[in-house]
């Protein structure tokens, strides 16, 4: 059975940012409910100067949160679901199967190159600052050093014999100012594939994996199927509630005089309390009406979006062992060496761990600071 202590998350940037976003979705109502007291405020100081009751207050708010349910529900609940899906995907994504308990980790991840531990870490690249891990990286082992504002590789360094494909590609765009989004591209499969090689990834999914994937993809089609449905059987159930009185209702609302005002309206119709249900009822309709139009489609949008976010690759036994190293070096990072809070000459000592810094995203002032100087070439 599978042990849920034994799984651990990295809290990316990235997975940080879509929280963030995720829990601003909230201003979607709010703004809508300025805008709409902004547009009506005509409407709004007529009401109130007549010295209206609690009951027509009360009323006039439910009116306006009303009207900004049907106005604002739509992209508040698309928001609701791009951020989920992609928040839920970037996590499974981030998370790893721990194989030693480790929460600490100092030795050095030897072995490991700056875009194989961004890959381990959430399954993907970052360009911008898995290079400048790299760049900086190359320039502690003295292989890259910079002379006359353009970058030189000394190859007399004994550590270069032991570069790889995707480091010999990278140093070469890098000199000749050749990086561009192509061979970024062309970087970003080397250093997968090296992965793969090295047994920490595999890119083929297994038959559960695609059981799994097939049946999330199957449960989201029958929720979005079936959600219509079963707000629809309320709505008949509401419906079949109050017929008798629907009719009479509306020959209520009919006897109001065109003319009269959002407060006349709403004295008036208190004169008729035992209708009030009738009218609750109506508005639920409306809404459920609502969800069945919009919800179909939303759960198109989800699927569509957690393909964008989908890994294609997963961590194999022994890449989850190597993550579990990552994850206790970001963690000793983060809460022993200081590091997110040092400066780059500050560091003559901790070479090694400033470059884990920067790709652990644990320094991001420096990755600025070397894309900056790389730019300025």
């Amino acid at each position: 059975m599978f042990d849920s202590n034994r799984k651990k998350t990295f809290h990316s940037q990235a997975l940080n940012r879509l929280t963030v976003l995720e829990r601003l979705t909230w201003l979607i109502p709010v703004g809508f409910i300025v805008r709409e007291i902004i547009y009506t405020h005509s409407e709004i100081e007529e009401v109130l100067h007549d010295s209206p009751s609690p009951a027509v207050i009360i009323a006039l708010i439910i009116a306006i949160l009303f009207v900004t349910a049907l106005q604002a529900g739509f992209w508040f609940l698309l928001a609701k679901v791009l951020f989920h899906f992609a928040r839920k995907q970037i996590m499974r994504n981030n998370s790893f199967i721990t194989v030693e308990y480790l929460d600490y980790y100092r030795d050095k991840l030897t072995g490991l190159s700056p875009g194989t531990i961004s890959l381990l870490t959430d399954l993907k690249i970052e360009p911008k600052k898995d290079r400048a891990a790299c760049i900086l990286k190359y320039e502690n082992m003295g292989i890259l050093k910079m002379e006359e504002n353009r970058y030189i590789v000394n190859t007399d360094v004994p550590e270069f014999a032991s570069l790889r494909e995707s480091d010999r590609f990278l140093l070469n765009a890098l000199c000749n100012g050749t990086f561009n989004a192509q061979k970024e591209g062309n970087w970003i499969y080397m250093l997968q594939k090296e992965a793969v090689a090295d047994g920490y990834l595999t890119s083929r999914l297994s038959s559960t994996d695609k059981q799994k994937e097939t049946t999330s993809t199957c449960s989201r089609c029958v929720l979005g199927c079936s959600a219509p449905l079963f707000f629809i059987v309320i709505m008949s159930f509401v419906f079949y509630a109050f017929k008798d009185r629907v009719n009479a209702y509306f020959e209520i609302l009919d006897a109001l005089p065109e003319t009269a005002s959002f407060g006349e309206q709403t004295n008036y119709l208190l004169q008729y309390p035992e209708y009030l249900p009738v009218l609750a009822g109506l508005m639920i309709m409306v809404l459920l009406f609502f969800l069945c139009l919009i919800i179909p489609l939303l759960v198109f949008v989800g699927t569509i979006s957690s393909g964008f976010t989908k890994a294609h690759f997963k961590r194999t036994t022994l890449g989850n062992q190597m993550t579990e190293y990552i994850y206790g070096m970001k963690n000793f990072i983060h809460d022993f060496s200081n590091l997110s809070e040092a400066t780059q000459n500050e560091l003559v000592l901790w070479d090694d761990y400033l470059v884990y810094a920067v790709v652990l995203e644990e320094n991001q002032q420096i990755v600025n600071d070397i894309i900056k100087r790389r730019k300025s070439l």
